[in-house]
């Protein structure tokens, strides 16, 4: 079922917190204070963003959007408090307005068919690795994605949760964030300087992956022989295997390497 709405179309809608943020700096302020390469954006565009704390800890995320003159940031509804301080801590002279919007139902249109159909006023960009539009409206022509199958191809992608239920205050090396928001090019913003210096040294001690398991486990510690080497936060069933959403330490973050470790007092295979 996955695969229909990736090759041909998909659409589910999304309750966010909006803020609007307007002014001549606008552009200037969310680019010192977020992850991403705010001026990489063009006009009726969007893209996943993320703010630190000065130890390149987590704050909040969201998804944000650029108009000709206004930036919209759709933030989860868990995260609306924290996004509302953490957007107003570093805000001191100036010219930005930041406009509390409420909560606006947004729209997802994912796959070749719904990118073809969308017209003006959409809001371009990528969503669960896939290319994606974006709006209020819902497209009568397009099937609509249930919410199991968007909470597993979400799970499998690893993309944060648009609720932001599952949110961690960790270092964003630790998180799929890392990937997903974070422009590496990017000048100086806070929390920058620890994120560099764990990249440029070895990376993440601890960091996503998804281990493809023909059995079933539980969440739990994975370890080899005395050694803690991971963490197995979630399982999920696909296409007759199961996949493993889990951290790992470096050293087993390699593509397609096999696997033997303990889980649960029992072994787990991938």
């Amino acid at each position: 079922m996955l695969e229909s709405y990736r090759f041909y179309s998909g659409q589910f809608s999304i309750d966010f917190h909006v803020f609007e943020l307007i002014g001549t700096d606008v552009a200037s302020f969310l680019q010192k204070q977020s992850t991403f390469d705010v001026n990489s954006l063009d006009d009726q565009q969007f893209h996943l963003i993320s703010f630190l704390d000065s130890q390149g800890r987590l704050e909040c995320y969201g998804w944000l959007l650029k108009d000709v003159k206004i930036y919209y940031l759709l933030c989860p509804l868990n995260l609306m408090l924290q996004t509302k301080l953490r957007l107003e801590k570093f805000l001191v002279s100036e010219d930005v307005e930041i406009i509390s919007s409420g909560l606006q139902t947004w729209t997802f249109l994912i796959g070749p068919k719904a990118e073809a159909q969308a017209a003006q006023g959409y809001y371009h960009g990528l969503c669960l690795e896939e290319k994606a539009v974006l709006s209020h409206k819902k497209d009568d022509l397009v099937s609509e994605v249930s919410a199991p199958h968007l909470e597993l191809w979400r799970k499998l992608n690893g993309w944060p949760s648009f609720s932001g239920e599952d949110f961690k205050s960790e270092i964003i090396n630790n998180n799929r964030l890392y990937e997903l928001s974070l422009s590496f090019k990017k000048g100086c913003y806070p929390g920058q300087e620890t994120v560099s210096k764990i990249s440029n040294g070895r990376g993440a001690a601890l960091s996503p992956v998804m281990i493809k398991s023909a059995t079933p486990h539980q969440p739990g510690e994975l370890w080899l022989k005395d050694k803690k080497v991971g963490e197995v936060l979630e399982c999920v069933s696909w296409n007759g295997a199961y996949y493993l959403m889990a951290k790992l330490l470096r050293d087993f973050r390699v593509s397609d390497m096999q696997v033997n470790f303990d889980l649960n007092q029992q072994q787990l295979q991938g």
